[in-house]
């Protein structure tokens, strides 16, 4: 017994001490983080333990409790913009600890993704513009295009339409084509997309954003770099607990101006003197006169047709991770409804970001997104070649807004004006033709990128990437009796028609950076690398005639007469060699050179491939001692560059010509008609690269404590070679063809100046003012 009572002691004793042990070894730390300079708290700041799992962030107060902590932790302070700290999990074992970080004035320099490497602001030669994401945000938009109009300086933002979804148009420093596109190259997270579908990404899903404008900066996008380039980074993961967002946008669009329209006073007068026959006929008969015409209210197509639009945003996020292993996932609901009515925009939309440091010297890297977009509703613009009564706004600004019988309140409701002869000119109400009208795109792009970093030393590191963009679209046009194309008037009658698109983006990249500081005083980073991409879509659709079951839709297709059957095929590739070198001196002087070839498959074997080399050189004249004594000048540079880029946006067959197979035309063998093969496009196999040659000299000045900071630009940009669909002489049985001719060029200066007035503990206030002048010039 008393043997057992001493085993059962030693047992009680050995958990006590490990219990005592465990508790002196996982630790519960507190503290809060102040901004050293104001001592204000600090939000968000990641909170964790080096090579550890326990992490978390401050909160709204800056304050924090770590759970999990063993004392011989070593606890890691970060937050963007101060310089990190690394403390011994000991030091918190007196209790609660307050920490203050110091701005690192390093990161105020920031390191932003140029071309196929990474450089600090100070470092950059060329004129390159960044995007205040938190203006960005502020406008409700559908796509971040739509809020970048008169944000950067030099960069052109347009629509052509004002119908929800529809992507702007975009230029950079004057358009350097006359018939092919001028629209930049927009790279997303690495992936460069010529086609815009930039509506299928959430804009707060987005980083930063970065406008490369001039040649240097550019050159190595080479082919596709001479409309200037976009280059978006979209948010990742960070250190930390996990972090739910949840934010709404609500908002309401409205018309702010109506054209004045004729009073039915004024109409009735004006016709009473236009054609007084037919005004007395349809007018003034049943002892009617102008003057009862003065107080009635005639129809207000403008207000019919226009209504107050609701606009809303949903975005739900998850980010967060460790040292290891970072994540951000996201998802969103858009709904816009257009101004004109059956018209809006949809997209449903999601996103998966994940980091995966494998190891110190291996990292791999997941991005994904999927967007399901529908936009529907009649295109204002869209021209129509049957009768300019039949554009939307001509019909609307044209129909008269009384008719004889002063009782009609019909005129909105009723399909023809019985008062226009149909064998001169079909007068269809535009209120009901919109109504009846469908007009629908489904667009579903898939985008997914991954890429894998491996460091071989501490100055070489090869970055090899994949991605595919899996675009699948459909469009929808179907007419039925109550519209102006499907009318008892049109020859087609109830018509309708689908189309089904699908394109695949395939990319790899290979890229290798050596990076080296020899010393304070030289700095070098070479980049080389290998790329190939191809692109394959597809289309078929098919319309139809005099559907006799206009209830269904473009589902009856098949129950009325075929019309056209629409199938094609088609891909190109393109391959590229890239070199860059940078090398800075004494954090003075920086010299960038640059040189890429392309080759791609929409020119003929002598022409496929094509060289595009480029230099820059800046002058950091602020860290000169004689400025630096100013004292009111922080910071100034002078810079220069020059290069080429090129354009290869043509048909993927244009050096081809094209043979058809037309059943309206045969010959005759035997007795037996045969289908003929017809040349539809005459091809050039001379055809080559367009080619963009660009002076830029600029400068970059900050002033009194970086409050005012001013930058600078003039440029010459000519482009030669232009890829011209030019019209030819009639008698070469062609009436166009794409050929190299004709020169274009475009010369400006742009300014832009951004303030900080104001800045207090509580309240502060900058400004933002840019402007642009370019001259273009077709030589």
């Amino acid at each position: 017994m008393k043997q057992l009572y001493k085993a059962c002691l030693f047992v009680l004793l050995s958990l006590f001490f490990c219990i005592q042990n465990s508790n002196a070894q996982d630790l519960s730390i507190s503290g809060i983080v102040r901004d050293q300079t104001d001592k204000q708290t600090l939000i968000g700041v990641s909170v964790y333990v080096k090579n550890g799992k326990s992490a978390t962030t401050t909160d709204l107060d800056g304050k924090f409790i770590l759970p999990k902590v063993k004392k011989s932790d070593i606890i890691i302070i970060s937050y963007l913009g101060f310089k990190t700290q690394a403390i011994s999990a000991a030091n918190f074992i007196n209790g609660f600890l307050d920490i203050s970080l110091s701005i690192d004035q390093g990161t105020l320099d920031e390191v932003i993704v140029l071309g196929y490497s990474s450089k600090r602001i100070s470092e950059i030669s060329g004129s390159v513009s960044r995007v205040n994401m938190g203006d960005i945000l502020q406008a409700p938009v559908v796509s971040f295009e739509d809020a970048l109009a008169g944000r950067v300086a030099g960069v052109q933002v347009s629509s052509n339409d004002g119908q929800p979804g529809t992507a702007p148009n975009i230029i950079i420093r004057g358009p350097s084509s006359v018939t092919q596109s001028n629209s930049p190259l927009y790279v997303i997270d690495g992936f460069p997309l010529e086609d815009n579908t930039n509506n299928t990404i959430n804009p707060s899903d987005i980083e930063s954003i970065t406008v490369l404008k001039d040649a240097s900066s550019t050159s190595l996008y080479g082919s596709r770099g001479a409309n200037g380039v976009i280059l978006i980074t979209t948010k990742s993961g960070n250190v930390g607990l996990p972090v739910v967002s949840y934010d709404v946008t609500v908002g309401q669009q409205e018309n702010l101006k109506f054209q004045k329209m004729l009073s039915p006073y004024e109409f009735v007068k004006y016709q009473s003197e236009l054609n007084p026959s037919i005004a007395t006929t349809t007018y003034f008969g049943g002892g009617k006169t102008l003057e009862s015409y003065r107080d009635i209210k005639g129809a207000d197509f403008q207000r019919a047709l226009l209504r107050e639009a609701l606009f809303q945003n949903h975005n739900l996020s998850l980010r967060g991770g460790n040292d290891k292993t970072k994540y951000f996932v996201s998802g969103s609901v858009t709904g816009q409804d257009g101004l004109i009515i059956n018209s809006g925009f949809n997209r449903q939309q999601g996103r998966l970001r994940l980091d995966q440091f494998v190891n110190d010297k291996l990292k791999i890297a997941l991005n994904s997104n999927y967007s399901a977009t529908k936009s529907y509703g009649t295109f204002v613009a869209q021209p129509n070649n049957t009768s300019p009564s039949q554009n939307l706004m001509y019909s609307v600004w044209g129909y008269r807004p009384v008719t004889g019988n002063l009782d009609d309140q019909s005129l909105l409701e009723e399909l023809f004006d019985d008062a226009v002869d149909p064998s001169a000119e079909i007068r269809i109400n535009p209120i009901t033709n919109v109504i009846n009208t469908v007009r629908n795109n489904f667009n579903n792009v898939f985008i997914n990128n991954l890429y894998l970093t491996y460091d071989f030393t501490s100055n070489l590191s090869l970055k090899v990437s994949g991605g595919a963009t899996l675009t699948n679209s459909k469009s929808e046009l179907f007419n039925n009796s109550n519209t102006a194309s499907g009318s008892i008037f049109s020859a087609n009658g109830v018509n309708g028609s689908v189309l089904n698109r699908s394109n695949t983006n395939l990319l790899n990249e290979n890229i290798l950076t050596y990076k080296k500081q020899f010393n304070k005083n030289n700095k070098l980073t070479l980049v080389g690398g290998f790329n190939y991409q191809k692109v394959v879509y597809n289309t078929f659709g098919a319309s139809a005639n005099q559907l006799p079951n206009e209830a269904l839709g473009v589902s009856g297709l098949d129950e009325g007469r075929a019309n056209i059957i629409t199938s094609t095929s088609s891909q190109y590739s393109l391959s590229s060699f890239l070199t860059s070198a940078s090398y800075a001196f004494k954090n003075k002087y920086f010299f960038d050179a640059g040189f890429r070839s392309d080759g791609s498959s929409r020119f003929s074997d002598g022409n496929k491939w094509s060289f595009f080399p480029s230099a820059a050189f800046s002058y950091n004249l602020g860290s000169e001692k004689f400025i630096k004594d100013l004292k009111v000048i922080n910071s100034l540079k002078l810079r220069t560059s020059y290069g080429l880029t090129g354009n290869n946006r043509v048909d993927d067959f244009a050096y081809q010509s094209t043979l058809i197979i037309n059943n309206g035309t045969g010959y005759s063998f035997g007795n037996a008609p045969q289908i003929g093969i017809v040349s539809s496009d005459l091809g050039n196999d001379r055809l080559k690269w367009e080619t963009t040659a660009q002076l830029d000299l600029g400068f970059d000045i900050e002033l009194l404590k970086n409050r005012i900071a001013f930058t600078f630009d003039y440029y010459e940009k000519r482009t030669s070679d232009l890829l011209l669909n030019a019209r030819i002489p009639p008698s070469s049985g062609f009436s166009s063809a794409f050929i190299n001719i004709g020169k274009v060029s475009n010369y400006g200066y742009e300014f832009s100046l951004n303030t900080v007035n104001v800045k207090t503990k509580k309240f502060s206030w900058t400004s933002n003012f840019n402007i642009s002048f370019n001259r273009n010039k077709l030589l």
